[in-house]
C-alpha cells in the first residue's frame, strides 16, 4: 500500500502563496549583484583606456556611467526590499486572524500557548525583510559573481575572496559571542512577560 504524503500546513500553504514575491526578488538580486560590478569595471577600464589615452572626456563618461549604475542599483534594492517587505504583510494578514483565534481558543482550554504563536509570527514576518533573507538570496549570486571577477583580473579575484572570507570569518566570530547573550536576553524577555502577564490576571 502506498503512503500518502501529509497533508501540508497552513504555514506551507501560506508561504507557497508568496512565491511570486520570492521570484521577483530573487530576480532583482540577480540585478543588483550585476549592477555590484560596475566598480570593477570601472577601473579595468580606467586603467585600461584612460591611462593610456589620457582623455579625460572618456573618463568622465565612465564616471558619470558608473554613477548612473550605483543610482539604479540602488532603486532596484529598494524595489527588493518592498518586495519582501509585501511579501511579509501578506503573511501576517492571511495567518494573523488564524493564529489569534488559535491562541485564544488555547487559552480557553487552559493549554499553554500564550502569545509566542503570535510572536513568532511576528518574527517569521520581519524575517522576510530582514536584511539575513537578503543575504541568503544574495549568497549563491555572489559565489557566481566571484568566478566572473577571476574571469576578468586573476589578482582582483583572489583580493575579492579573500575579503569574502574574511567577511564570513568576521560574522561566524560575531554570531558565536552574541549568539549566548541574546539567547539569555530573549529568555529573560519571555519569563519577564509571563510573569507581567500573571500578575495581571491576578491582579485581584
Amino acid at each position: 500500500a502506498t503512503i500518502s504524503p501529509p497533508p501540508a500546513s497552513e504555514l506551507h500553504d501560506a508561504l507557497a502563496s508568496l512565491r511570486q514575491f520570492f521570484k521577483r526578488a530573487a530576480m532583482f538580486s540577480v540585478i543588483v549583484n550585476l549592477l555590484a560590478l560596475a566598480p570593477s569595471l570601472y577601473m579595468l577600464e580606467v586603467y585600461g583606456r584612460v591611462v593610456y589615452s589620457g582623455s579625460t572626456q572618456t573618463l568622465l563618461m565612465l564616471t558619470v556611467l558608473v554613477i548612473g549604475l550605483y543610482a539604479v542599483m540602488e532603486f532596484v534594492d529598494w524595489v527588493r526590499g518592498q518586495l519582501l517587505h509585501a511579501a511579509g504583510t501578506r503573511l501576517d494578514r492571511e495567518l494573523a486572524d488564524r493564529i489569534f483565534n488559535a491562541a485564544f481558543e488555547a487559552r480557553l482550554r487552559s493549554l499553554p500557548a500564550g502569545i509566542m504563536p503570535l510572536t513568532d509570527l511576528r518574527n517569521l514576518r520581519g524575517f522576510l525583510s530582514s536584511p539575513a533573507s537578503l543575504a541568503l538570496m544574495d549568497a549563491p549570486i555572489s559565489l557566481f559573481i566571484i568566478v566572473i571577477i577571476f574571469m576578468l583580473s586573476v589578482p582582483l579575484g583572489v583580493v575579492v575572496l579573500v575579503a569574502t572570507i574574511a567577511m564570513l570569518a568576521v560574522g561566524y566570530v560575531t554570531e558565536r559571542k552574541t549568539n549566548p547573550p541574546i539567547t539569555e536576553a530573549q529568555k529573560l524577555a519571555q519569563e519577564a512577560q509571563r510573569y507581567a502577564t500573571t500578575t495581571l490576571k491576578n491582579a485581584q
